[in-house]
């Protein structure tokens, strides 16, 4: 049963998060917590270690999803100005004679 909640919960925060929702970080922890506990239960070292890296990248991303919010002045994933430029975004067309 562990392993369908971390399915469900890993499920739900991954489109939180493609949806740049802060409960998503909550939900995909969740997940993990679970899958950490069927792989405990079953003994699986290599899902321990992962789902144990996943639970601190998750609450790490939980607690600083409102500082790098309140950096980016639009919410937005623009790219960077050089690299418009570099592909001639934003730049009037080129006429030829």
């Amino acid at each position: 049963g562990t392993d369908y909640i971390a399915l469900i919960f890993i499920s739900m925060g991954s489109y939180f998060i493609a949806k740049q929702k802060r409960i998503g970080c909550l939900y995909m922890g969740i997940g993990c917590v679970s899958g950490f506990c069927a792989a405990l239960i079953s003994g699986q070292v290599g899902f321990l270690i992962g789902n144990a890296f996943q639970i601190m990248m998750m609450t790490y991303g939980f607690i600083n999803w409102q500082n790098n919010r309140e950096t980016k002045s639009d919410k937005s994933f623009d790219r960077p100005k050089s690299h418009n430029r570099a592909f001639g975004f934003g730049q009037e067309p080129r006429t030829y004679p």
